[in-house]
């Protein structure tokens, strides 16, 4: 029921602008969560930038963070999840900033296409993750990854026949 509420969020979304808002607002409602964040690496200036929040994770708003900078860039990096029990990281890379709003438990899972990480989802709430928690964020975040890469080619495709038909 998860991975067919955000496929179909992702699909009625249409392109990649619209897609990470959903992406976050289903992660929320499906982990019951207080807190979610999706982010993106910028190529154009090498760092990581957060893109919608929601919840506990909205202070995240202008947050960047230098390719391989803590969680976030260690999950990007690694194209690997991380996670928390009750609020202690498994990463040893933590940035203030991240952690300030972390007192919780919380799972940040990678967007994976083509086996390399396009950005990392974030989900915090008060109770632990468990394994099937975590197996439901991980289909999720590669399905909506997939779905964004989609939209990413057929955004260049149009724009090259535009520039040919002109």
């Amino acid at each position: 029921e998860a991975v067919l509420a955000v496929t179909n969020a992702l699909r009625s979304a249409g392109n990649r602008k619209l897609m990470a808002p959903a992406l976050v607002e289903h992660a929320m409602k499906l982990m019951d969560a207080s807190g979610a964040a999706a982010a993106f690496l910028d190529s154009s200036n090498g760092t990581i930038f957060f893109g919608p929040r929601r919840g506990r994770l909205k202070k995240w708003k202008s947050l960047r963070l230098p390719t391989g900078g803590g969680v976030t860039g260690f999950v990007i990096g690694q194209a690997a999840p991380a996670f928390s029990g009750s609020g202690k990281s498994i990463v040893p890379q933590l940035d203030p900033a991240e952690v300030e709003q972390l007192d919780e438990a919380w799972y940040c899972v990678p967007l994976t296409v083509q086996n390399q990480a396009i950005g990392a989802l974030w989900v915090t709430r008060p109770v632990p993750f468990s394994a099937y928690d975590r197996r439901v964020l991980a289909a999720i975040a590669d399905i909506a990854a997939s779905a964004m890469y989609r939209a990413q080619l057929q955004e260049q495709t149009e724009l090259r026949l535009q520039r040919m038909a002109a």
